[in-house]
């Protein structure tokens, strides 16, 4: 799987999820997820690339999220993706290196969509948009390994609004 650090070329599409950022108050929890000890109502937008799916207690990060938005607020994510980042994980390669397929195996061993989905709605949040980045053509002429990403989610995005 693509590594953590090598999720450079999915940016472009959080980037285009926030949209314009002009007078708006953002918290990054990249740096500290702690710094969600802020006022309520802090800030209008709230993001995370890949950070949230690492904390001990994602629910508890994701209800402070909610609770340092404004009404109306977004909180911004990237995690991987639950149906390839599994526990079991092997990826059968042609003699050129090309992935051939990949087989993931335990699925519910690890934090599926379900649960995603069940924390965020727990949290007091609304899913506005889902995305599952792909790697544009000119990224992948220029690093080929990306090709895998064409073919498989490593990501999944989502932006989520506090509506109260």
């Amino acid at each position: 799987m693509m590594g953590e650090l090598d999720a450079a070329w999915a940016r472009p599409a959080q980037l285009a999820m926030l949209g314009d950022l002009a007078g708006k108050t953002v918290l990054d929890l990249d740096g500290s997820p702690a710094s969600l000890r802020s006022a309520p109502g802090s800030f209008d937008i709230v993001t995370s690339w890949l950070a949230l799916h690492r904390a001990p207690d994602p629910v508890s990060v994701l209800r402070r999220a909610h609770r340092a938005l404004r009404p109306g607020g977004r909180l911004i994510a990237m995690i991987p993706h639950p149906c390839t980042a599994m526990p079991f994980r092997q990826v059968q390669r042609d003699a050129g290196g090309r992935m051939q397929w990949l087989g993931v195996d335990r699925y519910f061993d690890g934090n599926p969509l379900e649960v995603w989905f069940a924390w965020i709605r727990d949290a007091g949040f609304e899913v506005t948009d889902l995305r599952e980045p792909v790697p544009t053509e000119e990224a992948v002429r220029a690093r080929p390994e990306l090709e895998e990403a064409t073919r498989v989610p490593y990501f999944l995005m989502f932006e989520l609004s506090r509506n109260t």
